[in-house]
């Protein structure tokens, strides 16, 4: 049976639900979130940048082993160091289910990576193994091109009504800005001149580039912060 859907906006659901990436209008007490950017959730995993594939595996592998059992090349070991997701935290997902009905809901995070369509794949194969629902919550999408090495200025770009770079007191340390300091920032296909502000409630050094403009690329990226 068929148990892939598209998001609503407007659609509110009461079940618990395991979300793959940054969806904060989502998160409720029934969440657990998977996401580089340390969100206000209580029930959450933060992954390495770029790995969300190992992340994909290593979830569907806890929920439903037996979906791997022709797959001879899988190392929960070397998934789990790459993404930095750990045992523990895996289990964490089975008590937060505790046999409850749940549904999935896979974002942009994941579904724009390289390999997207075998995240959605392994997922999927999941679903019906198990017979929860998966909801896509994404955007319009594009070609995704690698990060490399994790190092630098990162920013999620997310879809707003306005320009913003907003980072914690973390992120303002590292790259030196005030609140509200005018700045110029460049990434992929994408320049724009805006401010900087404060976020008390953030935490780590990733930071959420708002724009109204479309971005329908991998939403993590390297930005180049001009002063």
């Amino acid at each position: 049976m068929e148990r892939l859907f598209q998001l609503k906006k407007t659609q509110k659901i009461k079940n618990k639900k395991i979300i793959l990436g940054y969806a904060p209008h989502l998160i409720d007490k029934n969440s657990f979130v998977f996401s580089p950017l340390m969100l206000d959730c209580p029930n959450q995993v933060n992954y390495e940048v770029g790995s969300e594939e190992g992340v994909a595996m290593l979830l569907a592998h806890t929920l439903c082993p037996q979906i791997f059992q022709t797959l001879k090349n899988f190392d929960m070991g070397y998934l789990s160091a790459e993404s930095n997701v750990g045992e523990e935290e895996l289990e964490e997902v089975l008590e937060f289910i505790d046999q409850d009905a749940f549904c999935m809901i896979l974002t942009q995070d994941f579904l724009a990576h390289p390999l997207g369509h075998k995240i959605l794949s392994i997922l999927s194969a999941c679903s019906d193994a198990m017979g929860f629902p998966l909801l896509l919550n994404t955007e319009l999408l594009s070609s995704y091109q690698p990060l490399g090495e994790s190092n630098g200025i990162i920013a999620r770009i997310t879809h707003s009504n306005h320009h913003q770079l907003r980072g914690s007191s973390q992120f303002a340390r590292f790259c030196k800005l005030d609140h509200l300091q005018n700045i110029s920032i460049l990434a992929r296909d994408l320049e724009i001149q805006t401010n900087f502000v404060l976020d008390e409630k953030m935490r780590g050094v990733i930071a959420i580039l708002e724009t109204p403009l479309s971005y329908p690329h991998y939403p993590y990226q390297k930005i180049q912060i001009q002063k």
